[in-house]
């Protein structure tokens, strides 16, 4: 399949990746539970849905991507793995502390290879699959402004009094 061009019959630059290598990591599935209800099995679905395959993709790209001179990998991973989500489950935010901390490692180890390194860590993507904790988390955001706030405000308080 031919290249985009424009009206000039040039190359499109806007609309290709010509020249440019990327992996993009996906694929996550998170279950709500609490830690002391997850099985054996649970925990090696999402190890290998969140993590293993991410892991096992970037061991085999990188011949490919080394061959291409100057490459890019993006780890999809979530804000479950820097903070505690509630919903989430331990068993998904640990394995997106993983996959941030893969990024980490791989963009100091293959920098070497002029493959850059990163994740992408998204907070609350509304899907189908979120829908059922869409307001319970909303909830709870509000709440955590609310109370932080609050708490600001009678800081402020506070330290005016003294002042008086």
């Amino acid at each position: 399949m031919a290249p985009p061009t424009n009206t000039n019959g040039r190359l499109n630059q806007r609309w290709t990746v010509q020249g440019m290598t990327a992996l993009v990591t996906g694929g996550t599935k998170g279950l709500g539970k609490a830690t002391v209800e997850f099985t054996a099995e649970d925990f090696s679905f999402l190890m290998a849905t969140n993590f293993e395959s991410a892991y096992n993709l970037c061991q085999l790209a990188h011949p490919l991507l080394k061959a291409s001179g100057a490459a890019s990998i993006v780890l999809m991973s979530s804000v479950c793995g820097v903070v505690s989500v509630v919903d989430v489950g331990s068993i998904s935010g640990a394995t997106k502390g993983a996959m941030n901390h893969l990024a980490r490692i791989l963009a100091c180890e293959w920098a070497q290879d002029n493959i850059r390194t990163n994740s992408v860590t998204p907070w609350f993507v509304a899907t189908p699959l979120t829908e059922s904790v869409r307001t319970i988390l909303f909830t709870l955001i509000l709440n955590v402004i609310y109370m932080y706030a609050v708490s600001l405000y009678e800081k402020l308080f506070l330290s005016i009094r003294k002042m008086t």
